[in-house]
C-alpha cells in the first residue's frame, strides 16, 4: 500500500511558517520525511538560510511524484 504524503502550508510567506516549517526539517527528520511542503521555493530557501542550512529543496513538477524519506524538503509550488 503506497503512503500518503502528510501535506504542511507554509501560510503567509511574511510570517513564521516557513521558519517553522525549516525547524520541523531540520529538528524531525522523522516526521518531515513523510511530509510534502506546499509552498514558495524561494521563500523556504531564505527560511533555511536564516537557520544556515543547506538542507536541498526538490520541487516537484505533481504531487504524485513524491517519494518519502528525509535528506530533503519536497515542496509543491501553491
Amino acid at each position: 500500500m503506497a503512503q500518503t504524503p502528510l501535506l504542511f502550508t507554509m501560510g503567509d510567506a511574511a510570517g513564521i511558517g516557513p521558519e517553522l516549517l525549516a525547524r520541523l526539517y531540520l529538528d524531525r527528520p522523522d516526521l518531515a520525511g513523510r511530509g510534502v511542503v506546499v509552498g514558495d521555493p524561494g521563500t523556504l530557501r531564505a527560511a533555511l538560510g536564516m537557520l544556515s542550512s543547506d538542507l536541498p529543496i526538490e520541487v516537484l513538477p505533481v504531487l504524485a511524484d513524491w517519494v518519502p524519506g528525509a535528506g530533503r524538503m519536497p515542496l509543491v509550488r501553491a
